[in-house]
């Protein structure tokens, strides 16, 4: 059933976003021939069409870029908001489970973020100029494929954090029938000012028991974390770190989706 709900999410989302990135791929393609177009005729390089359209296609593409994200954050909200209103009574009369609604929609956001994602990279790769024979190209190492993986992972925790935050609120919010979309407003705003309070308060913690640790009055503990950190390369502490937003993240988006799970199953109040 999940796979079905998935087709409904892409249909009715691709409707909206596909032709937007589409068309930002085709700005792309025009920034790209330009581009091109000046490198290989020094004489165009230098008229005033040239700096102007270079200019004008590098703002339409910025500005494309960021009607894509913002446009896919309002569609994956409304998406799920539209989940408690009226839509509600349909999705949650079929044979599916509040999991299998969660996941259909996380999923389908998710994705459409990382699509952005691979045409943001896809513009900056067709810039580059055009690899000559002086020019030498390097196999990447085990350890830098490793550091991509990770950190593609941490993207994809922290956007599932995101979103699954945003659901949260929103089924928050939705304990409020009468003022549904200010109720969520406020959630979202009052749970990020604790939010952000407790992770300074955690980052003082750890800043604290650090400095502890590596006091004079504490060797063995001080000799053994300068000597951990000491055996390891610069990539490796990175990765270190990646790992450890891997496990905040994955915590988050555990407690994010039992809660949201929970009021669309024990305290469903559809408007």
């Amino acid at each position: 059933m999940l796979t079905k709900l998935l087709k409904y999410e892409y249909r009715a989302t691709a409707r909206f976003l596909l032709p937007l990135y589409l068309g930002v791929l085709f700005l792309i393609m025009l920034n790209v021939i330009f581009m091109r177009l000046g490198n290989s005729f020094a004489a165009f390089s230098g008229t005033p069409l040239y700096t102007a359209g270079i200019a004008i296609l590098t703002v339409l593409c910025v500005l494309g870029f960021w009607a894509i994200f913002v446009i896919s954050l309002v569609i994956a909200v409304q998406r799920f908001y539209g989940l408690l209103g009226m839509r509600g009574y349909l999705m949650f009369s079929l044979p599916v489970t509040a999991d299998q609604l969660i996941a259909s929609k996380l999923i389908c956001s998710v994705s459409w973020f990382f699509a952005a994602l691979l045409l943001g990279n896809v513009f900056f790769r067709m810039l580059d100029l055009p690899v000559t024979e002086g020019d030498m190209i390097i196999a990447p190492t085990f350890e830098a494929w490793f550091s991509f993986f990770l950190l593609c992972v941490a993207l994809l925790a922290m956007l599932c954090c995101a979103f699954l935050f945003f659901y949260f609120c929103i089924a928050l919010g939705g304990q409020w029938p009468q003022n549904r979309l200010l109720a969520t407003v406020v959630c979202y705003f009052v749970i990020t000012f604790v939010l952000q309070i407790l992770m300074m308060i955690l980052m003082f913690a750890i800043g604290f028991f650090t400095f502890t640790f590596m006091l004079p009055d504490q060797p063995a503990v001080s000799a053994a974390a300068t000597g951990f950190f000491s055996n390891l390369t610069s990539g490796q502490i990175i990765n270190l770190f990646t790992l450890f937003f891997i496990l905040l993240f994955a915590v988050g988006d555990v407690i994010l989706w039992l809660l949201t799970r929970h009021y669309l199953t024990k305290k469903l109040n559809l408007a």
